[in-house]
């Protein structure tokens, strides 16, 4: 399959958003009932001993008669701070469901200290709907990942990373495609969000660590395909983070497909006030169905 080629969306009026990507605040609830919620590390502790937050999954599905087999896990950002539940997570459900997606939000633990806690839950949360794809009616081989912002940074690592071998490996999986809005790509000082970056990595990363989680540098030719999103004015995420994963897609020769929009700032999330928010779920969508043609 041939990369798709870069579109550019030409589109009118900013969004202004803050980035407070690193503060921390308590995430949303659910807008609606949850359809199906799974919880793990319920025994899980920080490094200093104390009781550390579960993670959970809240799982919504389409009515059977729309249900299109194609799963989307949603990992929302906060810089690493906390996880924005409401409008990177619930308040995309409904346009998902409607259009015949499952759809899972990912509660994921913040690192604290491991940088490995987000990842793991990511990775666990993927091996869990594949293990789980039977009950729920979707296709193992549709289960994708979609971030926002720091989540970006989640998803593109997540797509990146190879699982680790042997009994640590057991019922992780990688997802089938990526999609990054506004995302996280980069750790390194000159692309990075530094809020981000100081909380999953903390504050005394050695630049070599610093490379190892940029993942621009860890695309090869086993990289999921990817849809991005930015806006040109985001002063929170510089864009340059998508089309730095954007490049490197297209040098591993794998599909990719990006929209940069003039403007909308950061953390627009499913926002209609955001400019370019028709365009977006229309290229995502057209994008998921040629992906996924439905005679497959």
């Amino acid at each position: 399959m041939k990369p798709i080629r870069i579109a550019l969306a030409v589109l009118a009026a900013a969004l202004i958003v803050p980035c407070a990507a690193a503060k921390k605040k308590t995430p949303a609830q659910p807008v609606k009932p949850e359809r199906v919620t799974v919880v793990w590390n319920n025994h899980d502790v920080n490094p200093d001993g104390t009781p550390a937050d579960s993670t959970v999954m809240y799982i919504y599905q389409p009515v059977k008669e729309k249900a299109n087999g194609t799963t989307v896990l949603m990992t929302p950002g906060g810089g690493y701070g906390f996880v924005s539940m409401q409008n990177e997570g619930y308040d995309w459900v409904d346009w998902f469901n409607d259009n015949g997606y499952t759809v899972a939000i990912l509660n994921y633990r913040l690192p604290n200290g491991d940088f490995k806690k987000p990842i793991t839950d990511a990775q666990r949360a993927l091996g869990i709907l594949k293990e789980k794809s039977a009950d729920l009616g979707i296709n193992p081989d549709r289960i994708g990942i979609m971030g926002f912002s720091a989540g970006g940074h989640l998803s593109a690592i997540t797509s990146v990373l190879p699982l680790p071998e042997g009994e640590e490996g057991k019922g992780l999986a990688r997802p089938a495609f990526s999609v990054l809005i506004y995302p996280v790509i980069s750790m390194t000082p000159q692309l990075t969000h530094h809020g981000s970056r100081i909380n999953l990595l903390g504050s005394g990363a050695t630049p070599s660590k610093e490379l190892e989680f940029s993942t621009e540098l860890r695309v090869d030719g086993n990289t999921p395909p990817a849809f991005l999103v930015h806006a040109n004015d985001d002063d929170c995420v510089n864009p340059a983070n998508s089309i730095a994963y954007y490049q490197a897609m297209m040098k591993a020769n794998r599909p990719v497909e990006m929209h940069i929009f003039p403007s909308g700032r950061h953390g627009f999330g499913f926002s209609e006030n955001f400019p370019g928010h028709n365009s977006m779920i229309y290229a995502l969508d057209n994008w998921l169905q040629r992906l996924f043609p439905a005679d497959e």
